[in-house]
């Protein structure tokens, strides 16, 4: 075999190595967060939401138990994801088109986010890798691939849960059937030596949840509606 042919093996089975090493991940601030497992939690209702449907805004808050004490920087980091996104976000409940309460259960210590988002809620349109569903706003990068191997820590597991309250008002909602839990179940890695702070986790789980739970109208179809846009029509009839 001559240099070339040995060279032409050579290269093709460093792919074949990088492809079996791959895993889809997210960078923020120049950590890297490899996505090992992203589905809905058990109790998920699974209802999505459509963002034309959303045009008198939504209520946030982020806090253990959705109604303890809030968790103000990250709440206001969750906020911002949906924001950047050109969803309208109320500061009361009452009025909102819906309500999402939030809590974390896992390997993230939603304490130690909170303390990190008062200090790195600065906007980076480059760093939204995975934010949102194709169709829901043009321009925002799907996830990257890279090989993850061993320069990552194994699996860290998280669930980010929101509390949905459709048309809300007063901590519960004006809408039969109008009130469930939607969450998204995360396994992750950090990457040795660049791991990605508690701050930039949460990003990670609030964009993830976004994608599995927020569509647009392209995302839908013409021909499709969901059960969450039924529901939001027929308030107040």
């Amino acid at each position: 075999m001559n240099r070339a042919a040995r060279f032409a093996v050579l290269a093709i089975g460093a792919l074949l190595s990088f492809a079996a090493l791959a895993e889809e991940g997210v960078t923020y601030d120049g950590k890297n967060i490899a996505l090992t497992e992203v589905s809905a939690a058990g109790s998920s209702d699974g209802r999505k939401f459509n963002t034309k449907d959303l045009q008198n805004g939504i209520y946030i808050k982020m806090a253990p138990y959705f109604f303890g004490s809030e968790l103000p920087n990250a709440s206001a980091q969750i906020r911002q994801r949906f924001e950047e996104l050109g969803i309208k976000v109320n500061e009361k409940m009452e009025g909102s088109d819906l309500a999402l309460l939030f809590d974390a259960q896992g390997s993230m210590d939603m304490s130690n986010a909170d303390a990190k988002a008062a200090h790195s809620r600065a906007p980076n349109a480059v760093n939204v890798g995975g934010a949102a569903a194709a169709g829901v706003v043009a321009g925002i990068p799907g996830v990257l691939a890279f090989a993850s191997g061993a320069l990552f820590q194994t699996d860290s597991k998280t669930t980010l849960n929101a509390m949905v309250l459709l048309k809300p008002n007063s901590r519960k909602s004006t809408v039969d059937d109008g009130t469930f839990t939607n969450g998204v179940f995360v396994k992750y890695k950090l990457e040795k030596g660049n791991e990605a702070t508690e701050d930039l986790v949460l990003k990670m789980l609030a964009d993830q949840w976004i994608k599995l739970y927020l569509v647009s109208d392209s995302a839908l179809g013409a021909a499709s509606t969901s059960k969450s846009t039924e529901a939001l029509a027929g308030a107040g009839k």
